[in-house]
């Protein structure tokens, strides 16, 4: 019989603790602090305590000097909770709250208000291997609900919190993200396993990508002939050997059910070119993905940025996506281009301040729709290292493709609170 070693299981106890969390649970942020280097802690033998009297009648009995299985594992639990609340959590909080009032939208409702919190926290596990989980929660729905355009066309809030808010006001709380990035799997590769966000990793642009820090709209922060799903149970994998280019795929469930584990399953791939990165920094990204949730409905795209100067980014995006008749609005996109820009302040004597425009068109499958056209500007300000306050102005003409629907439009105010 083979004699229990605490500290074999307790290494692996850890790992499945590890990707167990992880798996139940989900943009990083960039600006995070650096996580510190957790010193590893090795398992204290238990102590073997002999009996003061034996038996009556005979000998003590003889120890082995080792611990049995129940003092192995309540030691190995002890010990691992205690690590990980001796970890360096690295914690980064934050609040974003907008205001919108429409005009032209013959809708229920003509003001709508949302807020957002997002609490992200990291830590390092062992050397090269670090943890993240993002915590979400987010009221209000938004005008999206009531005049839904081909995509979330208004605010992409909602599609990154999941779901609607409940008509008995509950405001929505969940593990956004949750995943472990092991970086020592290979030479300059990485791999990140867990609840992970689809579109950190394919169909990027980087003045583009977050509706928290620049657009509030989603036909913006992605392409709006993007189907797929915003987090899922998964993998990432990533190539970060060159400066000149990377390489990333991703593989996630389309939904949180757990069935068909390996099949029907979101799958995506982009490659990216960099090029003047210390000078005028620019970036060409290909992409394809396949849906497997949703009739293997498959896609691809183009996106690119250029930094013109030293406070000008262009930026514009090109979609396809095929059709499949799983009704919807969305799914008549065939194709999508958008184009824009980011002017920073220093223009025009405010370097904290930031200007940026977009518009950009969806084109339908159906012959009877027609192309609905997007745009939107925003003006933000940052007031000071906690907080920043922007101004947005949107419009849609033909929401849905319906030639009989006039330009709609909004004004808002989104204000960001940070620690």
């Amino acid at each position: 019989m083979s004699t229990f070693s605490p500290s074999s299981f307790h290494r692996s106890l850890r790992v499945c603790l590890a990707s167990l969390a992880a798996a139940s649970s989900a943009p990083a942020m960039a600006n995070l602090l650096d996580v510190v280097e957790l010193e590893p802690r090795p398992v204290k033998p238990a102590p073997v305590v002999a009996p003061l009297d034996g038996p009556a009648g005979g000998d003590p009995p003889a120890s082995s000097g080792a611990p049995t299985l129940s003092e192995g594992v309540a030691e190995v639990a002890a010990q691992t909770l205690e690590d990980v609340a001796r970890m360096p959590w690295n914690v980064w909080v934050g609040t974003s709250t907008s205001y919108q009032t429409l005009f032209n939208a013959d809708a229920v409702s003509n003001d709508y208000l949302v807020s957002y919190l997002d609490i992200v926290l990291t830590a390092e596990l062992w050397e090269g291997t670090t943890m993240e989980l993002e915590f979400e929660g987010t009221g209000g729905n938004g005008p999206d609900g009531q005049i839904p355009g081909y995509a979330n066309v208004w605010s992409a809030w909602n599609a990154n919190a999941g779901t609607y808010q409940s008509p008995d006001g509950f405001d929505r709380l969940l593990i956004a993200e949750g995943f472990i990035s092991m970086g020592n799997v290979a030479p300059d590769w990485v791999l990140d396993v867990g609840k992970i966000a689809a579109t950190n990793y394919i169909d990027t642009v980087r003045v583009a990508n977050n509706s928290v820090n620049n657009f509030l709209s989603a036909a913006f922060t992605n392409a709006m002939t993007y189907n797929g799903p915003f987090r899922g149970g998964g993998l990432a994998l990533r190539y970060v050997g060159s400066a000149s280019f990377d390489f990333r795929a991703v593989a996630v469930r389309p939904d949180n059910s757990g069935d068909n584990a390996a099949s029907n399953l979101f799958g995506g791939a982009q490659t990216t070119l960099f090029w003047n990165q210390e000078d005028e920094p620019g970036s060409l990204a290909l992409y394809v993905w396949q849906n497997g949730g949703n009739g293997d409905r498959t896609g691809a795209g183009v996106n690119i940025d250029q930094d013109i100067g030293a406070h000008v980014t262009a930026f514009g995006r090109l979609g396809w996506t095929d059709e499949v008749d799983a009704g919807g609005p969305d799914q008549a996109i065939e194709t999508s281009w958008m184009v824009g820009g980011e002017f920073r302040g220093d223009l025009w004597s405010a370097p904290t301040d930031a200007f940026a425009f977009a518009a950009g068109t969806a084109a339908s499958h159906d012959a009877t729709l027609e192309d609905e056209f997007v745009f939107e500007g925003y003006y933000k300000h940052i007031v000071n290292d906690h907080c920043e306050v922007s101004l947005h102005l949107q419009g849609i003409d033909k929401l849905a493709g319906d030639v009989a629907r006039d330009l709609v439009t909004s004004l808002g105010v989104r204000v960001n609170v940070w620690l």
